[in-house]
């Protein structure tokens, strides 16, 4: 499946390397572990960045780890780094991570851009 891409006008702002590093690392997290026929989903609203997409989700013992502390995690087609990284780069922007999974099934993660 070719991944397609659909936009709202926003604004945001945001540190460039944060959001680079963040969105390529969260889109490709999702496009590798998603099903090969469902869209990702990728929102940007009110300076929080959402990525979405229909699989099995993240295993528990990611979300709990990357909760508490960002550390590599191989995983099935990936070396673990990325999700890592973004919680790095979240941590030094003052910025959180969410990863979780949704109801209906599939991952979603969610980088608030600013905390309140």
């Amino acid at each position: 499946m070719t991944p397609a891409l659909s936009l709202e006008e926003c604004t945001a702002t945001v540190d460039p390397v944060l959001a680079e590093v963040a969105i390529r690392n969260l889109l490709s997290n999702a496009l590798r572990n998603g099903t090969t026929d469902a869209l990702v989903k990728l929102t940007l609203r009110e300076n929080v960045i959402t990525v979405e997409n229909q699989g099995r989700g993240f295993p528990e013992a990611i979300i709990r780890l990357i909760e508490s502390t960002p550390t590599a995690l191989p995983s099935e087609g990936g070396s673990g780094i990325g999700l890592a990284t973004v919680m790095l780069t979240a941590r030094v922007h003052g910025v959180s991570l969410v990863l979780e999974n949704m109801p209906e099934g599939g991952a979603r993660a969610i980088l608030r851009l600013f905390e309140e």
